[in-house]
């Protein structure tokens, strides 16, 4: 494109645009300050942008532009917001959207943790209660294990239906009853 220019303080000459691809001219009359000729200049590049582009372009361009691109917050996503939620341990974005309760911590004294200096933090696994929406699960309890391994922490994570959950936790209460049946307490 060729624009045509004088004092673009005050321009008292006729401006004249043309598009080179679909050899198109304008000639605007009259007296225009400099932002005056910018918002022109830019409408006209705005509206010949896609002039000599190939018909299939320009009907793609035109489908692209005719989908809607809306954003949903979570309670669109989900449904409304749980009393037990933490907004600060929500998921937004993401395959699987949620809303999350406070995490819970227990750690894991077989692991490594991480030494640093004085301090220690151990490995751990965090708990929390989430909710999906219903096409992604509804509601479920969050399970991840943190250990420190290689110079890094490494997470591990899964989600069960809180049936799953509460099966998970017998089972536990039933293993450790049995790990510790022939020693006499704990270990």
């Amino acid at each position: 494109m060729t624009v045509s220019t004088f004092d673009l303080d005050r321009q008292t000459e006729p401006l004249v645009l043309t598009c080179e691809k679909c050899d198109t001219s304008v000639q605007l009359l009259g007296d225009q300050t400099a932002v005056d000729t910018d918002m022109i200049k830019a409408d006209w590049e705005a509206e010949h942008r896609h002039c000599g582009d190939s018909p299939e372009l320009k009907h793609w361009d035109a489908m692209s532009q005719a989908i809607p691109h809306t954003q949903f917050g979570l309670e669109q996503q989900i449904g409304p917001r749980p009393s037990w939620s933490d907004p600060s341990n929500d998921k937004v974005g993401g395959l699987i959207p949620s809303y999350g309760s406070s995490t819970a911590r227990t750690h894991l004294s077989l692991h490594n943790g991480l030494p640093t200096g004085d301090t220690y933090t151990p490995a751990y696994v965090s708990v929390c209660a989430r909710l999906r929406s219903t096409v992604n699960g509804g509601p479920v309890v969050g399970m991840t294990t943190h250990k420190y391994y290689d110079g890094e922490w490494l997470r591990r994570g899964t989600a069960l239906t809180p049936d799953e959950a509460r099966h998970h936790a017998a089972l536990l209460v039933a293993a450790a009853d049995l790990a510790e049946s022939e020693i006499g307490g704990s270990c």
